[in-house]
């Protein structure tokens, strides 16, 4: 399954173009190709518009590309894209950039992107007033969650239904006070959403919920209003871990740390497990960390089937959208990718397969996954994941669940899994990427923005004990 974290990673993954502060190109022209790539591209267009909605979608479009005819900047433009997006309920549907458009290459360059973004236009507001709002209006100030930003949620002044958040401190350096990193809007129904702008200026569209002191936005943002400048609340620190790593804890529990299922880590992990096969296989407990994972390849995590194995596994497996622009993709790689026989010729039944199926699904081939017997040791594995984990990770942690000898930790997943192997097409006119997800997976359940829950939950404000806690409940019960 692709990647997440391959394209543009929920907010984590920083990338960049030039300045979006001027519109060189006809917003509702690029508009119009997204909609027409996601209507004949997209497996969740055709999974979430049905006969009982078609009408609101219909309506949902025509306004959006309204809103496109206005669109002032580049920076507008993909605003609108990002709240079309949103209709769908699909975590992989994402706009990035295109490579060669980045003009920062080395995102640790605090004062390259202070310099790119130093002509972002800003807001005034009005902090006195806002530290005095209270009960149930979205209006005030805001501290999130991890003490990493100060926001001041105002009202638009054109708009009635719509809010701005605006920076008010952060402490990372892809923001200054007063830009503009929330937009909230009211729908018909009273409920909210919120576009959302990561430090690259990448929107995407989140549910937003508040209640009187706290606002959460999607699965990632946790807000806590602020009444005053003494007003305290307590900074969390996680732990990241950013390596991969195998760490003997004690004679009993072993720890492998496992930041990313990306293709280029294969042969790292593969490496690592191979050549500590002696130390895997002498333990009793086994402690995998894939918090922060944010998926790559299901190839890259071969070598663990064999180590979580009890019983057979169900596989995962996709039913591939038909599609002509689909069908271009398959002959692309039969005729300039595929290095074998064997590979031309199953690139020839899925496009002959497609071309008699155009808008309909392929029918996906069960997989399971078998073993002669499984391993003795470790004899029980644990599993940490949190709402970071995601893609191909919570592809991993569905076969984890089905093992008899692990048992996951931690809080739900992000859920980005239900639509996968995602393809790119470039808008004609702007430096960005649609990605879109070619398959959906057979799974019975959707864990689409649910995420996979743990078997066991560990409150995320102690996320820096989780390893110590679970040591200590796998060795002693406790």
């Amino acid at each position: 399954m692709r990647s997440l974290y391959y394209v543009v990673a929920i907010v984590v993954c920083i990338t960049c173009t030039t300045r979006m502060d001027a519109q060189r190109c006809n917003c509702s022209a690029e508009l119009q190709f997204l909609i027409d790539q996601a209507e004949h591209n997209s497996p969740s267009y055709f999974d979430q518009v049905n006969n009982a909605n078609r009408k609101e979608y219909a309506a949902y479009k025509k306004a959006l590309l309204a809103e496109a005819s206005h669109a002032k900047t580049d920076k507008d433009c993909i605003a609108v894209m990002a709240r079309y997006l949103f209709f769908f309920r699909d975590e992989h549907l994402q706009i990035s950039y295109q490579e060669a458009k980045m003009p920062v290459k080395n995102w640790n360059d605090s004062s390259a992107i202070a310099e790119l973004f130093k002509r972002e236009q800003t807001l005034a507001i009005d902090k006195e007033a806002l530290y005095l709002k209270r009960g149930s209006t979205l209006e005030g100030v805001w501290r999130s969650e991890d003490g990493n930003f100060l926001i001041g949620i105002v009202k638009d002044k054109q708009l009635s239904k719509s809010l701005y958040g605006v920076i008010m401190k952060d402490r990372l350096p892809y923001w200054s006070a007063g830009q503009v990193k929330f937009q909230f809007r009211a729908k018909n129904d009273g409920s909210e959403n919120c576009l959302v702008w990561n430090g690259a200026r990448i929107p995407r569209v989140y549910e937003a919920h508040h209640k009187k002191d706290t606002l959460t936005i999607g699965k990632l943002f946790t807000f806590y209003r602020m009444h005053d400048t003494t007003s305290v609340v307590a900074n969390y620190h996680y732990y990241k871990n950013d390596q991969l790593q195998l760490t003997k804890l004690s004679d009993r529990t072993i720890y492998l740390g496992i930041p990313s299922f990306d293709d280029a880590n294969k042969n790292a992990l593969d490496s690592l497990i191979n050549q500590n096969q002696s130390l895997i296989s002498s333990v009793d407990n086994l402690i995998i960390d894939i918090r922060y994972n944010l998926g790559g390849n299901s190839d890259c995590f071969d070598t663990l089937m064999n180590i979580i194995y009890t019983n057979p596994i169900e596989k995962c497996t996709g039913s591939e959208l038909a599609s002509v622009d689909l069908i271009k993709f398959n002959e692309h790689y039969r005729d300039s990718v595929a290095d074998n026989e064997e590979d031309k010729k199953d690139a020839d039944s899925v496009i002959n397969k497609m071309k008699a199926n155009i808008g309909h699904f392929l029918p996906a081939e069960p997989c399971t996954y078998v073993l002669d017997s499984g391993r003795r040791r470790p004899q029980k594995i644990a599993v940490l994941a949190n709402r970071y984990t995601a893609s191909a990770a919570e592809e991993f942690l569905y076969y984890c669940k089905q093992s008899k000898k692990v048992t996951v930790y931690g809080e739900n997943s992000y859920g980005c899994f239900n639509y996968g192997a995602l393809r790119g097409f470039s808008l004609p006119c702007m430096p960005y990427e649609l990605y879109f997800p070619t398959n959906r997976s057979n799974l019975k359940t959707n864990f689409e923005r649910t995420g996979i829950p743990p078997d066991v939950l560990l409150n995320i404000k102690n996320d820096l004990t989780w390893i110590e806690s679970v040591q200590a409940i796998m060795e002693n019960g406790k």
